[in-house]
């Protein structure tokens, strides 16, 4: 039997760590209807953040619900968010501890029904009710209201598993508790090699998974529709991720290039007008645009000439494509504004969007990307592949998005409409972003085209790209896992993207589980912690 050749992105990763716990993937279940492999640490951030329609919310026995705080992060045991506060219709004002659940049917499988620490629990969030109960029962026969978030999503359900992805910022408010793994390194020598070829092996592991689920993806779509829709989720950041998903629904791309005029003069802008077109269709289907034209009309703002042209424009442009596309448009109320830098609001990166799609109105965006890499290409193959070229690639594909909508007449000037105007300036995509975008999206789509297509040499430039990608901003797990995992001594260890991305993914199957307790970590085994520590603290491995 032939050897078969090693890929570089292996899964040394599920060999080392999932099976030294005995710890497999999560397994796919079905929910309304549909496959997938949902986690409850996704439902966790959905409820945190307020991924969903929080305007018009009932509990299942059709109570009226508001919610004034989803609580503190709970990192501990117990209830998942603490000192929640809800008005519930019949009851008031309600403060108390929130669990959270895939199923409904999940509270009694987990024990809470006969749980004292669950007695403090006002509320029940599920993603769905596979039960058909309007309540649950805590251990003194109270019941407990349930809130099924799968009513109030737009999102698909196929597209949730990848949602967390978008969503590095949790658990950030939570506040660490240091881990058996942090105290075994800090007494034991010499395991900086192996916590470096775990994190490694990790990262690896976390991009095959992005890939995998790009993988379904595509089955039943082309590489430029799954990358559009990805594009959207990345640039919606964690506050407006849903709510660019469910915009990238409401216009896909066959709607725009069917209902956007195909004699679209050029000018001295780059693009023509496509861009313009293209912000009017999605800043009026998102709710965006009515709600400017109406606090222009009610006398709210005092626009300066350069915004009223601007709105004027897309309000006209919108008034003819709007009724072709047949879709009733967001609210403006569905966006998350606050807690938005400036830079960072929706309008900027809808206009971003507009820009990577005009100026790859003939091939489109994902053929755009595989030609720069192509011409990376052409100059590795000469003088051979090294991190320098790969570097080089890297640097190409990420200006293609920070070169987006650089010099945009209005957007690269104005925060919003009616606010004051830049001095200078403004990219409409960063080039922190652009990294976060090359590293979460590119990366991973472009290994399927690879190992689609057998082409060896691309999956061998993409790995090389990988490992010595700069680091990005330390997001919220990447700092919560270096404070619980990692002792002082080591922070150097988590040097570039692919060991912040390996965090990722030992936050993922071991320390962002309910069902994984510390001495079953593949991550603590993986590096010889648990001998440390059942030698110093009589630290015993559970049974399997």
């Amino acid at each position: 039997m032939p050897n078969r050749v090693r890929q570089p992105f292996s899964n040394d990763y599920a060999k080392l760590v999932r099976a030294a716990a005995g710890v497999s993937e999560r397994r796919p279940r079905v929910y309304g209807g549909v496959t997938t492999k949902i986690s409850e640490e996704v439902v966790r951030c959905l409820w945190f953040g307020r991924h969903f329609d929080a305007t018009g919310l009932y509990t299942e026995d059709g109570s009226r619900l508001e919610i004034i705080s989803p609580g503190r992060w709970n990192v501990e045991g117990g209830p998942d968010h603490l000192n929640a506060e809800i008005l519930l219709e019949g009851a008031g004002r309600i403060k108390g501890d929130v669990e959270v659940h895939v199923n409904a049917s999940d509270w009694k499988r987990h024990g809470h029904h006969r749980q004292d620490g669950y007695k403090e629990v006002c509320l029940h969030v599920v993603m769905w009710n596979d039960v058909s109960q309007d309540y649950v029962c805590d251990v003194t026969g109270r019941n407990v209201p349930q809130l099924a978030l799968s009513k109030y999503i737009a999102m698909p359900p196929e597209d949730i598993p990848g949602f967390l992805d978008d969503l590095a910022e949790y658990p950030a408010s939570a506040r660490y508790v240091e881990g058996p793994c942090r105290t075994a390194l800090a007494k034991s020598g010499g395991t900086r090699e192996k916590v470096e070829r775990v994190l490694d092996h990790a990262g690896d592991q976390r991009i095959l998974s992005k890939a995998g689920r790009f993988g379904v993806r595509l089955d039943s779509r082309p590489y430029e529709h799954v990358l559009y829709e990805a594009l959207m989720r990345a640039l919606g950041y964690k506050n407006n991720v849903l709510q660019f998903s469910q915009l990238a629904a409401l216009v896909p791309l066959e709607d725009m290039r069917r209902f956007i005029p195909v004699d679209v003069t050029a000018s001295h802008e780059g693009h023509g007008d496509r861009h313009v077109w293209i912000q009017s269709m999605l800043l009026g289907a998102g709710g965006i645009l009515s709600h400017w034209e109406k606090r222009g009309e009610d006398g709210r703002d005092n626009l300066d000439r350069q915004t009223q042209a601007y709105v004027r424009k897309i309000s006209r442009l919108w008034r003819e494509i709007g009724p072709q596309l047949g879709k009733k448009p967001m609210r403006y109320d569905d966006w998350h504004w606050a807690g938005v830098r400036p830079l960072n609001q929706p309008p900027r990166r809808i206009a971003a969007m507009s820009h990577l799609l005009a100026g790859s109105q003939e091939g489109g965006v994902f053929r755009n990307i595989l030609t720069v890499i192509e011409e990376a290409r052409t100059k590795i193959k000469k003088a051979g592949l090294s991190p320098v070229a790969a570097k080089g690639a890297t640097r190409r594909v990420e200006s293609f998005f920070s070169d987006a909508g650089v010099a945009d007449a209005f957007w690269s000037r104005y925060v919003t409409p009616g606010g004051k105007r830049l001095k200078s300036p403004a990219r409409l995509i960063g080039s922190e972003r652009a990294a976060v975008i090359f590293v979460n999206v590119i990366l991973p789509l472009l290994l399927v085209y690879a190992r689609r297509n057998r082409d060896a040499e691309l999956e061998a430039l993409l790995h090389e790209a990988y490992k010595i990608h700069r680091k990005n901003s330390t997001d919220g797990i990447v700092g919560f896992m270096s404070k619980r995992v990692l002792p002082e001594e080591f922070s150097g260890v988590v040097c570039n993207a692919r060991r912040q991305q390996g965090l990722h993914q030992i936050f993922h199957d071991f320390c962002g589980r309910k069902d994984m307790s510390c001495d079953r970590c593949g991550f603590l085994m993986a590096i010889g912690g648990s001998q440390v520590l059942e030698s110093t603290h009589n630290f015993k491995p559970s049974e399997k």
